[in-house]
């Protein structure tokens, strides 16, 4: 092996392992963003019913808008379309693994 095709792929491996440190590293800090994240929708969708019976106008739209994608007419069935990460706690409500009063959630998407 010559000493010039050592020191490049002595480089190549030296490069990838400098981008796996990096990786390493801000690991932490995208695992803390991420249950804050997950802490502020539980927390959120313990208190969505108040919020939305409280709020003005503006605000609700603001609200649905953050929980919702869309929603789909279907005749007179109105079926809620949820953004992430929304979507994972109406799943657990449709599965009875309830963390929050979704109920009303349903019941908002027809409020205009």
């Amino acid at each position: 092996m010559s000493d010039e095709f050592f020191k490049q792929v002595f480089g190549d491996l030296q490069e990838q392992l400098d981008a796996v440190k990096r990786r390493l590293e801000d690991l932490p800090n995208s695992v803390d963003a991420r249950f804050d994240l997950a802490a502020e929708t539980i927390e959120l969708s313990y208190q969505i019913d108040r919020l939305y019976l409280t709020a003005n106008s503006s605000q609700k739209r603001k609200l649905l808008r953050t929980i919702l994608s869309n929603c789909i007419l279907n005749g007179a069935t109105l079926t809620p379309i949820y953004r992430k990460p929304f979507d994972l706690i109406a799943k657990g409500v449709v599965s009875n693994n309830k963390l929050g009063d979704w109920d009303s959630v349903e019941a908002v998407c027809v409020i205009p």
